[in-house]
């Protein structure tokens, strides 16, 4: 989930477009927060830890409609 948000940080600043992300990884985000251990331990119970993965998740999501 770290590297996530250093791809979202990549995406804040240009660096590299949504649509190559989402095309390469989208499905990984997507499978992570899928996984119910992850999104309790780390997307519910320490969202505020994870902000940038979040922000990512819903670009990703936007995105896809």
């Amino acid at each position: 989930m770290g590297l996530f948000e250093r791809i979202k940080t990549m995406i804040d600043d240009g660096i590299v477009d949504l649509a190559t992300i989402d095309r390469l990884y989208g499905y990984r985000v997507l499978n992570i927060v899928a996984n119910d251990q992850i999104r309790q331990a780390k997307l519910e119970y320490a969202a505020e830890d994870w902000s940038d993965f979040l922000s990512l998740l819903q670009a990703i999501k936007t995105r896809r409609g």
